[in-house]
């Protein structure tokens, strides 16, 4: 079992997860393979299920009360903290790592892909910033269940890249290049 603050997702290799290792600083693959398939159902299925239900509830009239959508705003910030904290710590309580070995050649490519990778995120993580942004807005001046609802989905994603210390990604790969180059 690890801690999930103790490790960083990296990406896939091979339909392979590879993560980092904070304690031992080195890439550590699992014997998993990729994310399940299932999960997608569930996301798709929640959120049709969600559609209908913001739209008959769009005018709500005790989201005109100020003191009431504090409330809901609050209680969905706890509730997504919760819920990210929970998800991370049974992401990792299977997790079976062993030490990533493969070719200098493999491994070079490997960051450069990372290296990409890294840039994608930067844009999505500016991108779910700004979204999360909009959406406290409409919490605050629409008042509807469809921005308490985009609020919350934005809110568990920026949680969830923050948790898992995405941002620190580009210092590793960068570490790891220059280790590959002194060898």
């Amino acid at each position: 079992m690890y801690d999930y603050k103790k490790i960083i997702p990296f990406g896939y290799y091979k339909k392979r997860p590879i993560y980092y290792s904070v304690d031992e600083e080195r890439l550590k693959e699992s014997s998993a393979e990729e994310i399940p398939r299932n999960l997608n159902s569930w996301v798709v299925g929640a959120t049709l299920l969600a559609l209908p239900v913001i739209r008959m509830s769009q005018h709500f009239m005790i989201l005109q009360n100020i003191y009431f959508r504090l409330f809901l705003f609050i209680l969905m910030t706890l509730g997504v903290l919760v819920t990210t904290k929970i998800f991370n710590r049974n992401q990792y309580q299977q997790l079976a790592l062993s030490d990533f070995y493969i070719s200098n050649m493999e491994y070079r490519e490997f960051l450069n892909q990372q290296i990409k990778n890294n840039r994608l995120l930067f844009y999505f993580r500016i991108g779910t910033n700004i979204f999360l942004f909009v959406s406290i807005l409409l919490c605050i001046f629409q008042a509807s269940v469809l921005g308490f609802f985009l609020y919350g989905l934005s809110l568990f994603i920026v949680y969830l890249l923050k948790s898992n210390q995405i941002k620190h990604r580009k210092k590793i790969v960068t570490k790891l290049l220059k280790e590959l180059e002194n060898d």
